[in-house]
């Protein structure tokens, strides 16, 4: 890939920080490792225009994978909010869930396929709480859905 000195300097700053705490906690024998990506959604709609933050974060994803095996689990929001946020009652709603089907309905019709852009900014967030409280449950092996 060619890359832009912006795409190259965001790649460094998403995976040399990531790849050092798989590394690390792997040389400190833990036996689960959590990594917090980016939802797929998000990588399609986005990485176009800066490469270097996708695919930092998937290739950190992919060494902790290989570092830990079936121990490794992805959490992959594509935006994090505080509880409370109107974001999360807004994009929940018929009026949004209406938007979704529609954007969904063009794609598998339209030549260029869904909007992902689009459909990420439809997608309620994950609350930090939410979040906080899967990995802890996931790194405890008392993950309850």
């Amino acid at each position: 890939n060619i890359w832009s000195a912006e795409s190259e300097r965001l790649y460094a700053q998403n995976y040399d920080p990531n790849a050092a705490v798989v590394a690390a906690a792997k040389a400190a024998g833990a036996r689960r490792f959590v990594f917090v990506g980016v939802a797929s959604e998000a990588e399609i709609g986005f990485a176009g225009s800066v490469p270097g933050i996708y695919t930092g974060k998937r290739d950190a994803a992919q060494a902790a994978q290989d570092a830990f095996g079936d121990a490794f689990v992805y959490f992959g929001p594509h935006l994090v909010c505080r509880a409370g946020d109107v974001r999360l009652r807004a994009l929940d709603s018929p009026w949004a869930r209406a938007l979704m089907a529609t954007n969904e309905a063009i794609g598998k019709v339209a030549s260029l396929g869904e909007d992902y852009t689009r459909r990420c900014a439809l997608t309620p967030p994950v609350t930090a709480e939410d979040l906080a409280l899967g990995i802890a449950s996931t790194v405890a092996g008392k993950c309850e859905v």
